[in-house]
């Protein structure tokens, strides 16, 4: 769902000076009375049009390039015109505004799953607020709490298992992936814990300790091939995911290794960020630049 939040601050600032001066400017408690002829007037719609325009194209494309999502400017404008054409225009913005937030809710239970009718909800709404009173009791508002709490409940066991289903799928594909790269490189090994590596140089001196630091090159991909992270950082074996940690303890200063970390070795079943799914299979190559013995 799109939200706009027009950032118009400047031009509005511009115009309401504008209007201030308008104000109060008769003499002897007249109000009301303009100060400025009637072309001035004119002059001050068309340039406060023209500049608002522009600053609202500005911020429009602004944000079609942020979120890659054109805004439809005819639409936009119908909305406009709507509110602009209004004689009663505060209670007819109100009325706008109202009829945003149930949009705004009713598009929210869409992308939930539950298609909610617009033609009842208004109907209801209609029937309550044109009423001449409404109940005393509380009974319609609590019904409305109890439905959305098992709608919440609902949506989330149906997110639960559809997060158990591509972890599954994933742990599938990473171990098929990992059997296929041990049966054509048989110097790939795997321990007790389920790590798989292939050490290309075990460095010099003493290896990693747990809590020991170290300056680490590295890249992370997935089994698709995307890198979702690379760069040279300090870690302790002890402060990042297990199988990371545990592939850090193979090597010395300098080292070089390429680990296939399983899902549960990794972030587990919830995943990292937008590109680490749950139960994804990570494969890093690092390289030891540097370590720090623990004090």
């Amino acid at each position: 769902m799109k939200k706009i939040l027009l950032g118009a601050a400047a031009v509005v600032a511009v115009a309401a000076g504008m209007s201030s001066c308008s104000k109060d400017a008769g003499k002897d408690g007249e109000k009301n009375v303009s100060a400025v002829s009637e072309g001035m007037a004119d002059s001050i719609s068309v340039y406060y049009g023209r500049a608002y325009g522009q600053n609202i194209w500005n911020y429009v494309n602004q944000q079609a390039q942020r979120s890659g999502e054109e805004i439809n400017k005819e639409e936009m404008l119908k909305g406009i015109q709507l509110v602009l054409s209004s004689e009663d225009s505060n209670d007819f913005l109100l009325g706008m505004r109202v009829g945003m937030d149930m949009k705004g809710f009713i598009q929210q239970t869409g992308e939930d799953g539950v298609k909610l009718s617009k033609s009842k909800v208004l109907d209801n709404f209609k029937r309550e607020f044109m009423a001449d009173s409404i109940p005393s009791s509380d009974a319609d508002y609590n019904t409305f709490t109890t439905l959305m709490n098992q709608l919440r409940m609902i949506t989330a066991e149906q997110k639960r298992r559809e997060q158990e289903k591509v972890a599954q799928e994933a742990g599938e594909a990473g171990a098929k992936f990992i059997a296929e790269a041990k049966a054509s490189d048989s110097s790939i090994k795997t321990s007790e814990s389920g790590l798989s590596y292939k050490i290309e140089n075990p460095g010099e001196g003493n290896r990693i300790g747990a809590n020991d630091k170290a300056t680490v090159k590295y890249t992370g991909r997935l089994v698709d091939g995307t890198i979702f992270d690379e760069g040279t950082a300090e870690f302790a074996p002890n402060r990042v995911v297990p199988g990371f940690g545990e592939g850090m303890q193979l090597l010395g200063k300098g080292g070089k290794a390429t680990l296939y970390i399983p899902g549960n070795l990794g972030y587990g079943p919830n995943g990292a960020g937008e590109k680490i799914g749950p139960n994804a299979t990570l494969i890093f190559d690092i390289e030891v630049l540097e370590v720090k013995a623990a004090e």
